[in-house]
């Protein structure tokens, strides 16, 4: 009677022992996971940290503020990808990487004849619309005028928004006395990462305006001027 219970009881224990180590394997590993921006206002991740378990999948996205666009993820894993999807096994950091786009220039054109000059601006600045200003009505013919034309509106200063990645302008221009023109033009940048360039309708020539600062022409070669920003 006595073996038998003793029995009972090493069984009992064997299976309560066996059960434990069943539910021990059953339990799976766990990581952490932690995501940012950089730099913190140029967007935003999603997830950005949790608990997951092993194997399990992720996806984090990360979306970009106004004016900035996702470049990439570095941290524990690299990637250019975006949504970015991987199935943990170890503890994971990310940074996700924003690229600023938005461009910040004021440039003043000057024109120039025998005996006048006529100045201009152009660029791109947060506040485009309020820097605008419309051109004042023609001097009598043969008196040097410009303005720059934008949806048929004649402008003096003409200013786009930062967040644009290609602008041009449209450069006309009302000959004064002598044959030629010169253009001069000076540039004041806070970010100015694209190029600038000056050109004709036909592309009949182009200046690089972020190397040199002017242009002479003869008053006939040209029906109107293009300046171009790309970034």
């Amino acid at each position: 009677m006595i073996r038998l219970k003793t029995c009972i009881h090493l069984l009992i224990g064997v299976w309560i022992f066996a059960g434990c180590g069943s539910q021990e394997e059953e339990v799976a590993d766990s990581y952490s996971f932690s995501a940012e921006a950089s730099p913190l206002e140029a967007g935003t991740v999603d997830p950005s940290a949790g608990t997951f378990l092993e194997g399990e999948e992720i996806t984090v996205s990360a979306s970009a503020s106004e004016g900035w666009e996702f470049e990439n993820w570095t941290g524990d894993i690299e990637s250019d990808d975006n949504p970015l999807s991987f199935s943990i096994s170890q503890n994971i950091h990310l940074t996700a990487n924003f690229f600023d786009f938005r461009s910040e220039y004021a440039v003043t054109l000057t024109l120039s004849d025998a005996d006048d000059e006529f100045d201009l601006e152009f660029g791109q600045l947060e506040n485009a619309a309020q820097s605008d200003q419309n051109s004042p009505p023609p001097p009598p013919f043969g008196a040097l005028h410009a303005w720059f034309e934008r949806s048929g509106e004649k402008l003096l200063k003409d200013y786009r928004n930062d967040h644009e990645r290609e602008a041009v302008w449209q450069l006309h221009y009302q000959p004064g006395s002598g044959e030629t023109i010169t253009l001069n033009w000076q540039t004041e940048a806070a970010k100015m990462d694209g190029s600038l360039t000056l050109t004709d309708t036909s592309g009949s020539f182009q200046v690089d305006m972020k190397e040199e600062d002017s242009y002479e022409f003869g008053v006939d070669v040209h029906d109107y001027l293009v300046i171009e920003y790309r970034l």
